[in-house]
């Protein structure tokens, strides 16, 4: 594949990339205050729940990786590229329509009554 990694060595590199990332954020969103209401801005109620799921799926993801073929695996990881970006390009085109609606009716970004963004 690109630079020569087979899809094991890819994906076990991008994973370590992502944990990388994934504890930068943590360490610095740790800090911060949500936005509109005194607590902090992780749900660590949603943390417990979510957790020992993550963690079933990472066993069965480093499972499958060790014993599926490379092809199998790489049709795998783009069945979940091609649904995930499907999925965010639909999100987007209906942020769209939903700001050109409002810039036809005179809306200002950001005023009230704007479309508001997940951020």
């Amino acid at each position: 594949l690109v630079l020569g990694f087979s899809v094991r060595e890819a994906t076990a590199l991008s994973q370590a990339c992502l944990a990388g990332g994934a504890t930068t954020n943590l360490f610095y969103t740790m800090r911060q205050q949500h936005p509109s209401q005194p607590k902090p801005a992780i749900d660590y109620d949603l943390v417990l729940v979510m957790g020992p799921n993550l963690l079933i799926g990472a066993l069965l993801g480093s499972a499958l990786n060790a014993s599926a073929p490379s092809w199998l695996i790489l049709t795998l990881l783009l069945v979940i590229l091609v649904r995930a970006a499907y999925e965010a390009l639909k999100k987007a085109r209906a942020l769209w329509r939903a700001e050109q609606e409002q810039a036809r009716h005179g809306v200002r970004p950001g005023a009230a009554g704007a479309v508001k963004r997940n951020t």
